[in-house]
């Protein structure tokens, strides 16, 4: 957990960065708790620019997460999915590179990886 925190405060302080987010979400589908609003403001994130997303089913995860890269609208995409197999991955790598838009998958710590599309 305090791992998981570390890794996203560097994340935000980067995402806060002037000019980055104008005009621009950052969006987080399926976030855990510990992406609060305390972090993300702590960071120096504009709030009314953060889109947060909670799916009902891991399908329904992976188009929003999809929809989100692959639409130009979002400085970046943080999310957390259940990825079936490497297809997923490949589909939203072509989002992001359509999109224009960097994603950040993260996994529990069971699955032993983190993601950069």
């Amino acid at each position: 957990m305090q791992q998981s925190l570390s890794v996203l405060s560097r994340l935000m302080k980067e995402l806060s960065q002037p000019g980055l987010n104008e005009n621009r979400w950052i969006c987080w589908i399926a976030p855990p708790r510990l992406a609060d609003t305390k972090l993300l403001s702590e960071a120096g994130i504009d709030l009314s620019r953060v889109l947060r997303i909670y799916p009902k089913t891991h399908q329904q995860s992976l188009q929003l997460v999809e929809q989100a890269l692959s639409s130009g609208k979002c400085s970046a995409v943080l999310a957390w999915p259940v990825l079936d197999d490497n297809r997923c991955l490949e589909r939203l790598q072509l989002a992001a590179e359509a999109g224009g838009t960097p994603g950040f998958l993260f996994y529990s710590r069971s699955h032993g990886r983190q993601y950069v599309v």
